[in-house]
């Protein structure tokens, strides 16, 4: 299921806008490193789509092939965009349940005339060649009513060069996925309003580590890289430390010496979507 909303996400309403203009594309792929913002960009597309859609987060599981096809049915089945039930596991190879169990959703597919989208999330989960060639196959053979969306962290092996020939291929990368200045602009308020919040809640330890966090994330912020929702989690994640440094406190004994020092019971840090409870923070970048 795709993940819920969530508030202090910053919108990307040039790029959903663009994915909705893409029906003449069969196939979207949205390639880019983690914390670039692949899954919410889909999320908030699902969210304006009219067309029926599919959503499957793929993991690990999915390495075998009818696994990931048997999941793709259900997908499918949950979205009102296939009416057969998915498919049992039998003993089968490799190449057959690619061949004919691919082979026999695509039947499906046209007889019912179903139209609307399908998007595989979290595609570099799958390391093994066989389910990779599945969503090739599927790629290749799905009816142009049925647009396939790849999220990956990787490039996910597709039939690239027939389908560019073909202009049925629109290709997003991290370059794509950076914020422009309008979602940068957005972004700076949210970050504003973490740093008003914290000194409304009188916690002008904290204030400081906001405020360091957003100097130490100002050229990401003003070449518009990266990703919000990344952005925020680091901001979280500073904060977290500095209330731990803060917690600190040392005791003196009877006879005036130092004892060894104490951590004070500390409360989650909720910064926008994130809390940040772990008991040592990640270091954070320079």
């Amino acid at each position: 299921l795709p993940p819920p909303s969530r508030p202090g996400i910053v919108d990307r309403s040039a790029l959903v806008e663009r994915l909705l203009g893409s029906r003449e594309h069969r196939i979207v792929s949205v390639v880019a490193p983690a914390g670039w913002g692949k899954t919410t960009l889909l999320a908030q597309w699902l969210a304006r789509e009219t067309r029926p859609t599919a959503w499957l987060s793929i993991d690990r599981n999915d390495n075998d092939p009818a696994t990931l096809l048997a999941h793709i049915v259900a997908a499918l089945r949950r979205a009102g965009m296939a009416t057969e039930e998915s498919p049992k596991k039998r003993r089968l190879s490799s190449d057959l349940v690619i061949s004919l169990g691919v082979r026999h959703l695509v039947s499906a597919l046209q007889a019912d005339a179903t139209s609307g989208v399908l998007m595989l999330d979290n595609a570099e989960s799958v390391h093994s060649r066989a389910s990779n060639d599945l969503i090739a196959e599927l790629a290749a053979r799905l009816p142009a009513t049925v647009q396939l969306v790849v999220a990956s962290r990787m490039s996910v092996r597709l039939p690239t060069s027939v389908l560019r020939t073909q202009g049925a291929l629109l290709e997003l990368t991290a370059s794509d996925l950076a914020m422009d200045a309008a979602d940068a602009r957005r972004a700076r308020e949210q970050t504003a309003e973490l740093s008003a919040r914290a000194e409304r809640e009188g916690l002008p330890f904290e204030t400081r580590a906001v405020g360091d966090a957003l100097r130490r994330l100002g050229v990401a912020l003003a070449f518009g890289t990266g990703d919000a929702e990344h952005l925020q989690r680091l901001i979280a994640e500073r904060v977290l430390a500095a209330r731990r440094a803060c917690a600190v406190q040392t005791r003196r004994g009877p006879n005036g010496a130092t004892a060894a020092p104490s951590r004070a019971r500390l409360a989650p840090v909720r910064m926008g979507p994130f809390s940040a409870t772990t008991s040592t923070p990640r270091p954070l970048p320079g």
